[in-house]
């Protein structure tokens, strides 16, 4: 089994060794989440996945040695429906990243190999372009923020509005450029990485006193490749 701690390696082979022997449809335990990538901190817990032959989808959360473990349950056919099917019509691929880089704890099935690769394939592909009406919507809702925030007549209105723009713009880039969304607390590490233009405009508007210069900025560079402000064609 992989693992960065040994100690919490050691927690959950113990964790898991007993829902073995208590769960008579369990098939196979995949380790998920910050403890399966190597970016688990001292406060992450631990996701699983349990497969087999359960009757429906459930999660459930437990205590464990000073851990929370929080458990995915579900039959094999929910989890390759979740990564072929719901998670393609949008860019939340959160299912699909955890089995894509799950890692198989235990198992008495064959059939976490062939998850595994479709995952892997469904990720690989990225999720399914944003349609004309979805850009559309983003269009009109960055502007509509940008009025307000232009608009707004006390300094706690334009501070709030602005960092409601920029979480907008950053959600944007993702969708507008076929990206697997990620967690908030790893978007500007990963927009660091696939642009970078973006991301100076963010720092110019957090460090210079949250100018609008540096704000427009960067709802021009976010919005001028799908069409620009709505109203400004």
């Amino acid at each position: 089994m992989e693992s960065r701690n040994p100690e919490v390696s050691q927690i959950i082979e113990s964790f898991i060794t007993n829902e073995i022997l208590n769960c008579n449809e369990l098939e196979a335990i995949i380790l998920c989440g910050s403890q399966a990538t190597g970016k688990a901190t001292a406060n992450s817990d631990i996701d699983l996945c349990y497969m087999g032959e359960f009757a429906e989808f459930k999660r459930e959360y437990r205590m464990f040695n000073g851990y929370e473990f929080q458990i995915m349950i579900a039959p094999w056919i929910w989890y390759r429906d979740v990564i072929t099917s719901f998670e393609r019509t949008n860019n939340i691929g959160t299912i699909t990243s955890m089995l894509a880089n799950g890692i198989c704890l235990w198992s008495r099935s064959n059939c976490w190999d062939e998850l595994q690769k479709e995952a892997l394939h469904h990720l690989n592909m990225g999720p399914v372009p944003a349609s004309n009406k979805e850009l559309s919507q983003i269009r009109r809702r960055i502007t509509d923020l940008w009025n307000n925030y232009i608009d707004s007549d006390s300094e706690l209105d334009s501070y709030w509005i602005g960092n409601h723009l920029l979480h907008s713009c950053v959600e944007a880039q993702f969708v507008i450029n076929n990206w697997w969304s990620v967690k908030t607390k790893y978007q500007m590490h990963e927009l660091m990485i696939r642009d970078p233009y973006a991301v100076k405009f963010i720092k110019d508007y957090v460090g210079m006193e949250k100018t609008r210069e540096s704000l427009q900025a960067l709802c021009e560079h976010v919005l001028n490749p799908i069409g620009g402000w709505i109203g400004g064609e």
